[in-house]
């Protein structure tokens, strides 16, 4: 009896044996252990990559050290913006070289071989944007009661691309481009983009000084500037196109008459340099449009730096409108400047950048975009600050 039972025990023993052997998946360490006997059914782990150190999503820091570990792969390549594949560092490190530029900025990982890279599929990105450094924005600007020479009037205000208000920040439309660029050179760049929220009755991508200068009759005020027209995203000679505001003195909204005080813009007729003025009439005063047009082609070229200098004496009988282009003098005016009866309490402020009031495609023409650098801008009042206004721009060539 006893030797029946103990061979039942083993058969039951060497069935369960077989049935585990053609069941059991095993893990690495158990597939070497396998014998030859048994039958193995394995599946290898995926390749992985973990990477740690990344930047924060947002960030002004133009560089960035990513350390990454990578699993069941023989060797790890990497790969930044869409440039071709590296073999990996560790850490992978960006900007040390050439700084990050502001903006959007991914990063890929792969598997592969010593020799290539596997690119059918990232094992790891990561994606993040380097936003401008901040600016110390100071207190509002109040015209001083005299000057000897310009220095550079701090952005107060800023209108553009549905933002109302000046951060010290870069402003980005929903599309990822700038609308407002704060540059680590102190130059600026601007845009507007049709399709843009309207602001104030346009597109505007602007810094403004309301409030903060009472430009009062009498005075003699001067400014200066240069500005460069972006290529590609500038208007030529379209006639049909609206001109388009580069700078202005603009006026208490309550008693304007129909326009800016004083507008330097540009032509899509004849790609031209143009001005416009407000003058005379107490109080809101009439309109000269164009008070000045520039020949054919003249306006600034794109990509070259066009210095201007602004010198105004607002009044109803001795006032004065000058401007000079690259040292030429290109508009000499006498007379009524500004309406008579705006002066002081915020009637007369600055205004410098973009303001197109014709915000539709036939308005923007051929070119759906306005865009240009601008240097810092340089304000003084004085008699004769003409030398110091030329000095303010000169290395802008």
């Amino acid at each position: 009896m006893l030797k029946r039972l103990f061979a039942l025990v083993l058969a039951s023993l060497a069935y369960a044996g077989a049935d585990a052997q053609t069941s059991v998946i095993f893990t690495p360490s158990t597939q070497q252990a396998c014998t030859a006997a048994c039958v193995t059914a394995f599946t290898p782990p995926p390749p992985t990559v973990e990477l740690a150190n990344t930047p924060d999503a947002m960030t002004t820091k133009t560089t960035a050290s990513i350390s990454w570990t990578g699993k069941n792969v023989a060797a790890v390549w990497c790969r930044r913006d869409g440039f071709a594949p590296i073999k990996c560092p560790q850490p992978f490190t960006l900007g040390a070289a050439s700084p990050l530029d502001v903006g959007s900025h991914r990063v890929d990982f792969y598997g592969g071989t010593d020799a290539a890279a596997d690119t059918s599929k990232a094992l790891a990105s990561y994606v993040w944007v380097v936003q401008a450094p901040p600016i110390v924005v100071p207190p509002p600007v109040v015209t001083p009661p005299s000057a000897t020479a310009l220095a550079v009037l701090q952005p107060v205000g800023w209108e553009g691309n549905g933002v109302d208000g000046y951060t010290g920040k870069s402003v980005f439309g929903s599309d990822g481009i700038a609308r407002l660029l704060v540059n680590a050179d102190g130059t600026y760049t601007q845009r507007i983009k049709l399709g843009d929220p309207e602001m104030y009755g346009g597109n505007r991508a602007e810094f403004g000084w309301s409030g903060s200068q009472n430009m009062v009759h009498g005075v003699d005020y001067w400014w200066s500037f240069a500005f460069r027209p972006k290529p590609g995203e500038y208007h030529g000679n379209e006639p049909g196109t609206s001109d388009q505001v580069f700078f202005q003195i603009h006026q208490s909204s309550s008693t304007a008459c129909c326009g800016p005080t004083f507008a330097l813009m540009t032509s899509g007729n004849g790609n031209a340099l143009a001005a416009s003025r407000v003058y005379g009439a107490s109080p809101k005063g009439s309109e000269e449009y164009p008070m000045f047009k520039g020949a054919t082609n003249s306006r600034p070229a794109d990509g070259a730096w066009s210095r201007f200098v602004v010198h105004i004496k607002f009044g109803p009988t001795a006032g004065v409108i000058q401007v000079w282009q690259n040292g030429a003098l290109i508009i000499d005016r006498s007379g009524s400047a500004g309406a008579i009866g705006q002066s002081g309490e915020s009637s007369y402020y600055t205004k410098i950048g973009f303001y197109k009031w014709n915000e539709d495609a036939a308005g923007y023409g051929l070119v759906k975009s306005r865009a240009a650098d601008y240097s810092p801008l340089f304000f003084g009042q004085g008699a004769d600050l003409k030398a110091s206004a030329d000095a303010s721009t000169a290395g802008y060539k």
